[in-house]
């Protein structure tokens, strides 16, 4: 679009350019424009150099080199033309939308953030291309961070205000939904609550959500928070401040504001818990802060040799091909051992019971002679998770080989509760997909219905969840821990594990199903959706919870809605069958039913237009991320033969093979496409022990841990 006079100073003052700049310098301005229009900036910045000697230092011409200076990554020069245009007019704001993104650049978000709320406070009617960018590039910003509520606010508010669809920032806001770590409690965008009534407090608040909704929510929230001071114990004002905290704050005062919401008298109870359980997934709260110790001890040993034969022999003691090693810098151990609380199983039967696989205590690296140090042992291990154990089994082991302890150091610190729902099991044999899957379920059913309740948390003075329920005013807290509990479990791949049975044996209030009849879908939070009677659902709602939950990444209510889906409409359109079956397969808790909805798919997509390459390798990439290796192999096999010379094919057939650890990436170098190396027979990641804060990825950039883990795919 080409400039004249009559428009608005490009500089971020607020006249038009035959007032503020003069309109002689309209065909300067024009000419850069239309340089950076055809990308060539180099040519753009010798055309402003040329304006400013001509018309000297005018905040337009200053504004536009800055923008062209950060389009060239030259944000040092960039920078001091946004200070030189700041100390003309500290309240420009083309200068602070530009000096927002130079701060994005340099990754510094809380700065980003409010330098942005600082633009958008100086826009009237019209907002400048460089403040819109920069709401864009803080939005990005955010979500790299894993601010996903902000990112989503600040990409919706560019959306709203952005004259023409943007492509980049409609993914951006997708991938804000689907993220598969970010809990379901901040995937729900509240609006701005209205107050009834024209008088007092009332009418103060009105106004300042009128200028929220307009992006200016820093100084809507320091209103808002003068109106709380006055008018305490407000619901509005305090659900008003979370929702905007929740838009530019951080973890902690975004849990401080919805914690106040929700112990704000008058707040519907099932909204309460649900802001209770918003607080305590922002920051992590397990309701229980007691912390432990991962510990290393040395011990002198008499022979290297003689110790190493000792362990080898043990029952109780396994070689493992990694070790973490507390100094990298050191030379390695001889060899490294896991000591586990059991023997191992000979064998891996089918039915075995997940309380008798071995759980690893601690390990023990053993190390020869050195040139200034004599032979020794470190053994490593929580404390919360048998350290001590460890230390003594080690010592019934070598007997007189081990000496006294010559030190002990703390490399690290874990909160209790997040070591005691882990889960250390030691396994050596390859274990079918199902059977893993299925001792998965049991150890963390066995944790959150049968251990939990009797576990001492800090946050009740050391009483366990069945002593602190007989205080009404610990109601709140344990029902959302446990509502969070339930959401997360039903967003994996797990049957879902109904807490019910604990709030009955509390004397909780239990949550009941919601009957769908005369409910707005678009305006239930997210983390209501497990609990909807699908039945009820009618064809158009059936339809719309798909599509939500397939946005916003809910497995459990989506596979729900899927199988619904495909009962209901047997005879449906091919190609929809085919995607809802695909669902189906992905998210099924019942691994069994994965081969089955392939089996169906295959029959199936000869009657779409999809491409029969793209059934393999997705079905390639399930049975790898499940482990089910021979079916792998097979499909494989099947795409080597017959499509790998299909565009596309071969390289998305190469990265599935590198993702999950079955080639090294070195191995494709110098290969022509049709030379892409299929997965040997037993091709699976070599490693023994999976713990929850094991490093699961290979040196060569792929890898996956044997025991396969809902939310790992």
């Amino acid at each position: 679009m080409q400039l004249d006079g009559y428009q608005r100073c490009v500089g971020g003052a607020d006249k038009k350019i035959k007032f503020c700049c003069g309109k002689d310098i309209t065909q300067d301005l024009n000419a850069i424009f239309s340089a950076m229009g055809s990308e060539q900036k180099a040519a753009a910045l010798d055309t402003a150099n040329r304006a400013i000697q001509k018309h000297g230092e005018k905040d337009c011409l200053l504004a536009t080199k800055a923008s062209v200076l950060i389009q060239l990554n030259e944000y040092q020069q960039a920078e001091s033309l946004v200070e030189k245009l700041l100390e003309h007019n500290p309240h420009n704001p083309v200068a602070l939308g530009q000096k927002t993104t130079l701060l994005a650049v340099e990754d510094k978000v809380e700065e980003a953030v409010h330098c942005l709320q600082r633009a958008l406070e100086l826009y009237d009617r019209t907002i400048s291309r460089g403040v819109l960018n920069a709401i864009r590039i803080v939005g990005a910003l955010l979500q790299n961070h894993g601010h996903t509520t902000a990112a989503r606010a600040h990409l919706i508010l560019y959306n709203t205000l952005a004259e023409e669809p943007d492509s980049e920032v409609a993914r951006l806001l997708m991938n804000t939904f689907a993220d598969p770590s970010t809990p379901v409690f901040l995937k729900h965008d509240a609006d701005l609550p209205t107050a009834p009534g024209e008088t007092g407090w009332a009418t103060t608040y009105n106004s300042v959500r009128a200028n929220a909704q307009r992006g200016r929510w820093l100084s809507a929230l320091e209103k808002l928070r003068e109106l709380d001071r006055d008018h305490p114990n407000q619901p509005i004002l305090r659900k008003a401040i979370a929702i905007l905290e929740s838009r530019i704050g951080s973890n902690e005062s975004m849990s401080k504001a919805w914690n106040a919401y929700a112990n704000t008298p008058g707040v519907p109870f099932e909204e309460a818990v649900e802001a209770q359980a918003t607080a305590q997934v922002l920051v992590n709260d397990m309701l229980d802060d007691t912390v432990s110790d991962q510990k290393i001890a040395t011990y002198p040993i008499q022979d290297a040799e003689n110790v190493l034969g000792l362990l080898q022999s043990s029952s109780r003691a396994e070689t493992i091909q990694r070790a973490v090693m507390p100094d990298p810098d050191q030379p390695p151990p001889k060899m490294a051992f896991v000591l586990l609380d059991r023997e191992k199983q000979k064998e891996l039967s089918s039915d075995i019971k997940h309380h008798e696989i071995p759980n690893v205590m601690g390990s023990i690296m053993v190390y020869g002679k050195q040139t200034d140090r004599e032979p020794r042992v470190e053994i490593e291990g929580w404390s919360e998770m048998g350290y001590e154990d460890a230390v003594g089994l080690a010592g019934e082991i070598l007997g007189d080989q081990l000496g006294e302890r010559e030190s002990e150091n703390t490399l690290a610190q874990e909160k209790v509760m997040a070591i005691r729902m882990g889960v250390r099991w030691f396994l050596d044999k390859q274990m079918e997909p199902v059977t893993q899957r299925r001792l998965l379920e049991a150890q963390y059913r066995e944790f959150y219905t049968e251990t939990w309740p009797d576990l001492p948390l800090s946050c009740f003075d050391g009483q366990t969840p069945r002593e602190a329920a007989a205080d009404p005013n610990n109601h709140l807290k344990l029902l959302a821990w446990l509502m969070s509990t339930e959401e997360s479990l039903d967003t994996t791949s797990f049957e879902p594990i109904d807490l019910n049975g604990i709030r009955e044996a509390l004397s909780l209030p239990i949550r009941d199903s919601i009957d769908p009849s005369n409910v707005n879908l678009d305006r239930l939070p997210l983390c209501r959706f497990s609990k909807i009677d699908f039945t009820k659902l009618s064809d158009e709602q059936l339809a719309r919870l798909i599509h939500i939950c397939r946005i916003a990444g809910h497995g459990y209510a989506l596979l729900k809605g899927a199988t619904l889906q495909l009962e209901r409409q047997p005879d449906m359109d091919p190609t929809e069958q085919y995607d809802l079956r695909m669902l189906c397969a992905y998210l099924s808790p019942n691994l069994d039913d994965g081969p089955k909805q392939f089996e169906v798919l295959d029959e199936l997509v000869d009657q779409t237009e999809i491409p029969r390459s793209s059934l393999l390798l997705t079905q390639l990439d399930w049975s790898l991320s499940r482990g089910f290796l021979d079916l792998a192999q097979e499909v494989s096999k099947k795409i080597q033969k017959r499509y790998v010379s299909e565009p596309g094919v071969a390289q998305r057939f190469a990265q599935l093979l590198v993702q999950y650890g079955v080639i090294d990436p070195k191995e494709l170098q110098g290969r022509g496409q049709a030379g892409t190396p299929a997965p040997p027979a037993d091709a699976s990641p070599a490693q023994n022990l999976w713990t929850p804060d094991s490093d699961t990825s290979s040196e060569d950039g792929g890898g996956s841990s044997k025991l396969w883990v809902p939310g790992m795919d």
